[in-house]
């Protein structure tokens, strides 16, 4: 798969992003954070995706990719915080402040996202969402009457749940192997999940309810 193959795949996320752009002000409280993390993902795209098709630059690539996850752990956490699926209030900002620090220490020191500390970073967040995806799921089963298909929270768990399944295989078969040409290889197909889950997103993001107003 070449670079522009690559970055029109990533540019999937622009579906969901301009969608919550739309929905953004009318929408629910407890979705902004998870409607704010797909703008962030499509700026992230372009920021790192553009320099490498343009002049083959991977410097910003390698900068997103290492600032993203930071971001991303900080919203997703909370989404779920606000949705009451981290009961302990301390719980979230806790792990957010370590990830944070983990991966901007790790960056500071090596300039580079393949590294040991970042590896194990990854790992942990995956799961974390992994594990409040799967809490999120089981409690929308078994506590609400809405359509399975129609509920947001059921859809954007289901979407993380097959997303990060993934990317643990992923991330810990790269722990293990560090050769480039697996890496690539895993990149590629790692593509076409990342592709799907934005489309499950998507699908989350029509059925968001408005906020109440009073």
């Amino acid at each position: 798969m070449d670079d522009k193959t690559s970055f029109i795949l990533a540019l999937s996320c622009a579906i969901p992003a301009l969608l919550g752009i739309f929905k953004y002000k009318n929408s629910a409280s407890n979705y902004r954070s998870f409607l704010l993390l797909m703008v962030i993902a499509l700026i992230t795209e372009l920021i790192s995706g553009i320099p490498v098709l343009v002049s083959k630059n991977y410097a910003p690539l390698r900068l997103a990719y290492a600032i993203y996850p930071t971001i991303e752990i900080f919203l997703l956490l909370l989404f779920f915080k606000r949705n009451k699926i981290v009961t302990y209030k301390n719980f979230a900002w806790c792990v957010a402040v370590i990830v944070a620090l983990i991966y901007i220490i790790s960056f500071l020191f090596t300039h580079t996202t393949n590294n040991t500390a970042t590896n194990y970073c990854d790992i942990s967040t995956t799961v974390i969402v992994l594990i409040l995806s799967v809490k999120m799921l089981s409690n929308e089963i078994f506590e609400t009457k809405v359509a399975a298909f129609k509920n947001p929270k059921m859809i954007i768990a289901f979407g993380y749940i097959f997303f990060n399944s993934f990317e643990l295989l992923d991330q810990v078969f790269l722990h293990f192997n560090s050769q480039r040409n697996i890496y690539l290889n895993i990149f590629m197909v790692y593509q076409i999940p990342n592709m799907l889950s934005y489309i499950i997103f998507t699908w989350a993001i029509i059925w968001i309810p408005q906020k109440v107003k009073y």
